[in-house]
Order: structure tokens, then C-alpha cells, then sequence
């Protein structure tokens, strides 16, 4: 989270974020073709991408990965279609294209196959090939791709128009495991008719001329909900009772009024402390107080004197749902001019 989003609160006016499902489409991150009759072909910047075989039985698998940072992490992933506009088909006839998960990386650099691009181009560094996952420099475990033996969706497809692989539950967790894990977006693996010859089916990639004909991928997702956790416990200091670090509510976004609130401790100036990191265990300061959130990449320190309360709105911002951060309190004893801590709280922002 950015310094700006906390000190620019106040600036932002606040209406409501549904609670309620969101879709969004999302656009391709990559796409590309891997051709089996040699492992130096690919079309990583080609406008077409390809599931089938060709005229002579050759076989073409399509590969493509979705940009998964619109939907904030967190979230529960509902149902997800996939829409891919066929631009040029091998066969009158109807084939099955199947979905099945890729299992390592790959890539897509600036190769374009000649003639329709139905016969790949010249591999280039970085390119998907039939051996390579990353041209030339690392291989498939197996050739034509490493990806999951479980299919996560299919569809029926035609000759021509748009093509929608309907939700099913395997494409969700698909989904749901890139969002969750995301150095795990691999994508999918286009498979099409393998076994007769001339079934390919050709799909409009994120490079053709007309946007319309653009791989989406349509996920509906539930926000994650906002939360509270407290860590540790407060010391006492000169005073009764621990030092004690509250918050009003969940931090739901927006919300008009929030405050974090202390309680108990010695009296004494207040701090309130606001860090992007959680110590792995807390640091003892002495006189059996922690410090509970790392100050190294970011600590913001606010001084509420007396009153120990630190109102704030939080805007309507959506690219704050799913952010975490870590609050700690403190108090300087006026009796014993040391530094007293509370208990950190992890806040979770969402609706």
C-alpha cells in the first residue's frame, strides 16, 4: 500500500462499493501457437493462435494467460467463461477445442508465422515452441507442453464468430488458483481435434488489428471481506492495565468514519504507527514490551496526544480492497519516559 492512499483519505469523497459479485473482463497477458513439426516455430506476436491439426496431420496447440490484476486478492472467484472469436477453421466441420491448465511458463516474443500463420515463424528468444517453453533456453519437460491431464472446460467449435467456453467448476479453481498464487498464471493449453487431419481452428489473439476479436476472459468474483486481527499483547508500563490497540469495525471500503482507538497504559503522549510489514516475531523492547510491525520499507507515525484516538476515512477506492496493513499503538510514560506498546492489529480492507 502507497503512503499517498493513507495521507490522501481525507481528499476523497465516498459514495458505496457493493458487496454483492462484480464482473469484470479480463484481457489476454499472452497468447501463442506451438506447431509439432519443429521445435524452432512459434507466432508470439502473430494475430492468430491455433488448436488442431493441418493438412497433413501436423499438430497445433494454442497457449494463453490472462491478466488477472483487476480482481483484488482475496477474492472468491464464481464463475468464469472464456470467449474466443474464430478467425479461420481448417474444416466445415465442428470440432471439440478442450481447456487444460499449462503447469510451467512460457512465452510469447515477436515471431510471426508467414502465410496465414497457420505454418508458425521463426522462433525468437523468449518465444513457446513445440520443445521449448522459453526459446531457446528452457525446454518442455514434454514436448508440445507441460499442462494438467484434467480438462477444465470444452466447447463445440464452428467456423466462424465468437466461441464461449461456459463456466464449469475446474475453470473457477483454475481461476482462482492464479488470483490466489499468481506466479502460478500459466494459462491454458488450446487443444483441439489431434487425430484426424486438417481440424485446425484458428483464434483472433491480442494482437489482431480488430479489438473486438479479443481473447476476454469474463470472471464473477465475491470481494474478500474486510477483518480485524489483533497480535500480540500490550505492556502496562506506570499505568493499571496493558496498553490496549482497538479498532472501530472491519475496515470496509468506503467508510465515512474509522478510528483506531487506545486504551489503558500509563499516561503519556499517543503514537500510532502504520507499517506494510508484519515482524515474523516480535522484537522485546524491555519492561515487557514488543515491537510487532516491521519500520524498515514503510513506518508512518501519528501523534494524537491525550486523546490516543486516530480518526480516518477510508475512501471508495476499489484497488484498496484486498490490501492489508499493520497498525501498533504506543504511549511515552510520562512517569517513566519510556516508550510503552500495544498489541498490532492487521487490518484487511474489503466490503
Amino acid at each position: 500500500m502507497q503512503l499517498i492512499r493513507t495521507s490522501a483519505i481525507a481528499l476523497l469523497c465516498l459514495t458505496s462499493i457493493s458487496a454483492a459479485q462484480t464482473l469484470v473482463t479480463l484481457p489476454a497477458l499472452k497468447d501463442n501457437s506451438m506447431y509439432a513439426e519443429s521445435g524452432l516455430l512459434s507466432n508470439g506476436a502473430g494475430t492468430r493462435c491455433f488448436a488442431g491439426t493441418n493438412f497433413t496431420g501436423s499438430i497445433r496447440r494454442g497457449l494463453i494467460a490472462f491478466d488477472m490484476s483487476q480482481i483484488p486478492a482475496g477474492s472468491t472467484i464464481t464463475k468464469v467463461d472464456l470467449v474466443l472469436t474464430v478467425v479461420m477453421s481448417a474444416t466445415l466441420n465442428s470440432t471439440t477445442v478442450t481447456l487444460q491448465a499449462v503447469q510451467a511458463d512460457w512465452g510469447e516474443a515477436a515471431s510471426v508465422g508467414a502465410s496465414g500463420e497457420g505454418g508458425g515463424g521463426t522462433a525468437l528468444t523468449g518465444d513457446a515452441t513445440w520443445t521449448h517453453r522459453l526459446f531457446n533456453t528452457s525446454a518442455w519437460t514434454t514436448p508440445g507442453g507441460d499442462f494438467s491431464a484434467t480438462v477444465s472446460g470444452s466447447t463445440s467449435v464452428g467456423t466462424s464468430g465468437a466461441h464461449t467456453w461456459s463456466s464449469t467448476a475446474q475453470m473457477v479453481a483454475d481461476v482462482q488458483g492464479w488470483l490466489d498464487k499468481p506466479a502460478t498464471n500459466f494459462g491454458w493449453v488450446l487443444l483441439g481435434d489431434e487425430v484426424n487431419s486438417q481440424t485446425a481452428k484458428a483464434f483472433a489473439t491480442h494482437d489482431d488489428l480488430t479489438t473486438t476479436n479479443h481473447p476476454q476472459l469474463l470472471v464473477t468474483y465475491t470481494p474478500p471481506k474486510a477483518s480485524v486481527t489483533s497480535v500480540g499483547t500490550g505492556c502496562t508500563g506506570s499505568g493499571t492495565t496493558p496498553l490496549s490497540l482497538i479498532a472501530s469495525g472491519p475496515p470496509v471500503v468506503p467508510s465515512a468514519t474509522y478510528s483506531l482507538t487506545m486504551s489503558g497504559g500509563p499516561t503519556g503522549q499517543g503514537l500510532f504507527a502504520l507499517s506494510v510489514v508484519l515482524l515474523p516475531s516480535p522484537v522485546p523492547l524491555g519492561g515487557g514490551c514488543n515491537l510487532y510491525v516491521n519500520p524498515t520499507p514503510l513506518l508512518v507515525v501519528f501523534s494524537t496526544g491525550a486523546l490516543r484516538t486516530l480518526p480516518f476515512l477510508i475512501p471508495n477506492q476499489p484497488s484498496l480492497i484486498g490490501e492489508t496493513v499493520f497498525w501498533q499503538g504506543a504511549v511515552g510514560d510520562s512517569v517513566t519516559n519510556q516508550l510503552v506498546t500495544s498489541n498490532a492489529l492487521i487490518l484487511k480492507l474489503g466490503v
